[in-house]
């Protein structure tokens, strides 16, 4: 089996590329970046072969980065929903008190919570877009997760159409599906079936046109907020360069 020894900056050890690019199969989005982080220290030091990055390791990128992102939008969806759609109707109903200024930006800032930490982590993996294979890299881990983005967009739409749907057109259906979660409901709240069917219809379903959309373009915003930081970093990179070349020049 062929071998390439590279030597990483600051340190006195090895790395060795085998036939498979000295490749360890990443399992979460931190052995990505760890990777990525490798791809880019290598890559600064020494010219790679064309097999470090494999169609393999593409699709394993590929693979991680969708599960991350439908991890992410799984819970921005649930605080989303929770937090805006839920609790200020559950609050008057309950509390017999509206939620004031403070409370609404609160639970605003909390609903987008991990579309935040999320864009940091964005442009800190943007800062290593350099070199062929460690774009590579960053796009296949990208493109999985927006690829995860925009079907859970799409899968939001085809919900709350549904749900408006039946909530207009098919109220029986409606009733079955929260005599079903009646149980469930039960656990937090002493309920019946028409209980939650009146609250549904006077606080919840004015709400669902605006929800369903702020959700959608959010999952929009979010597959392409990473293409657009390494569009910015790139130009950046351009106008530095150029800058450079005219004071040189001058």
């Amino acid at each position: 089996m062929a071998k390439h020894t590279l030597l990483p900056a600051n340190t006195d050890e090895p790395y060795v590329v085998n036939e498979k690019g000295g490749y360890t199969k990443p399992r979460t989005i931190v052995n990505a970046l760890s990777e990525i982080q490798r791809f880019y220290v290598i890559e600064s030091k020494s010219e790679l072969p064309k097999e470090f990055f494999t169609i393999e390791q593409v699709l394993d990128f590929v693979r991680l980065g969708f599960f991350a992102g439908f991890l992410e939008s799984f819970l921005f969806i649930i605080l989303f929903a929770l937090i805006q759609l839920i609790y200020p109707p559950l609050k008057e109903v309950i509390f017999y008190s509206k939620i004031n200024y403070f409370e609404s930006f609160l639970l605003e800032f909390s609903s987008y919570l991990p579309m935040i930490i999320s864009s940091f982590f964005m442009f800190y993996v943007s800062s290593y877009y350099r070199g062929k294979f460690t774009k590579r890299a960053i796009l296949s881990l990208l493109n999985g997760r927006s690829l995860s983005f925009l079907l859970k967009a799409l899968i939001i739409a085809i919900f709350f159409d549904f749900l408006l749907y039946i909530s207009y057109y098919d109220k029986n259906k409606l009733f079955s599906i929260f005599d079903f979660t009646l149980d469930l409901v039960r656990i937090f709240y002493n309920v019946n079936t028409y209980s939650i069917l009146n609250f549904y219809y006077e606080y919840i379903l004015p709400s669902l046109d605006r929800i369903s959309i702020n959700l959608i373009m959010t999952m929009i915003f979010a597959a392409i907020i990473p293409y657009t930081l390494i569009f910015w970093r790139i130009c950046k990179k351009i106008i530095e360069e150029e800058r450079i070349k005219k004071e040189l020049n001058e």
